[in-house]
Parts: structure tokens; sequence; C-alpha cells
């Protein structure tokens, strides 16, 4: 999925209409910097912390 996806959700209490805009690729983006950073900061394998 490239291009953001809008989805209209309707609170029938209300009787409103509400617009979510989902952006697949920048939650993958964030998810992958996540990832990158979390595997920057485990310690190195055969490196000993004082």
């Amino acid at each position: 999925m490239v291009e953001p996806v809008e989805i209209d959700v309707r609170d029938t209490g209300r009787d409103e209409l509400f617009r979510v805009l989902f952006d697949i690729t920048k939650l993958e983006r964030e998810l992958e910097l996540e990832s990158r950073e979390q595997a920057d900061i485990k310690p190195q394998k055969g490196r000993e912390q004082h």
C-alpha cells in the first residue's frame, strides 16, 4: 500500500462522521526506525560492561 487510506467512521450515538487518514508507509518507516534504534542499543556480543 503506497497511498494513504481515508476511512470514514460514523458515530451512530451522536450521528457524526469522522474521517481517519491512515498512512501505512509512514507507520512502516517509524517501526523500522524504532527497531533499528533498539538494535543499536543492545550490547554487542563479546564486549564486557562495567
